[in-house]
C-alpha cells in the first residue's frame, strides 16, 4: 500500500496545504524520531523561521497529525507517528526506545467523576538504560 504524501496527510486532517506545512511534516517523517523545533530548523535550512516552525508544529499537534512530548530536557519534541506509541527514555544519556504499551483512554475516562471524555494523552517512561548501568 502506498504511503500518503505530506500534502495528502494535511488534507486528510482538514488542513490547508502550504509549503511550510509540507516541509515541516516531511522533515518530521524523515527524522523517524522525536526532534526539537531547533533541530527541525537545522534540517529545514537557515532560511526557516523558528516562529513559523513553532506555529506550524502547534497546528499539526492540534489536528492530531504530530505528537508532542517532553523528555525532561525542558524542550518539546515533535514526532510524526504512523502508529501510536510512547517512549522509554534513559535519564543518563537520553537514549530512547519505543514502547507500544499504552492506556485505553475510553476506559480511563470512565474512572473519573469530573470528565466524560479524554481527548489525548502523553505517556513516557524514564529510567537508566543497560549501557549506563554498567
Amino acid at each position: 500500500m502506498k504511503k500518503a504524501t505530506p500534502g495528502e496527510l494535511l488534507r486528510q486532517h482538514g488542513l490547508k496545504v502550504t509549503s511550510t506545512r509540507k516541509d515541516v511534516l516531511d522533515a518530521l517523517i524523515m527524522a523517524r524520531k522525536p526532534i526539537a523545533a531547533e533541530a527541525l530548523q537545522d534540517a529545514l535550512g537557515k532560511n526557516a523561521d523558528i516562529a513559523t516552525i513553532y506555529r506550524t508544529l502547534q497546528t499539526l499537534v492540534s489536528k492530531g497529525l504530530v505528537y508532542q512530548t517532553n523528555f525532561r530536557d525542558r524542550k518539546a519534541h515533535y514526532e510524526y507517528q504512523e502508529k501510536h506509541h510512547h517512549h522509554v527514555v534513559c535519564t543518563e544519556c537520553g537514549t530512547r526506545e519505543e514502547t507500544k504499551l499504552c492506556i485505553d483512554a475510553k476506559k480511563l475516562a470512565r474512572t473519573f467523576t469530573n470528565f466524560r471524555t479524554l481527548d489525548s494523552h502523553v505517556l513516557e517512561f524514564f529510567g537508566v538504560c543497560n549501557k549506563c548501568t554498567t
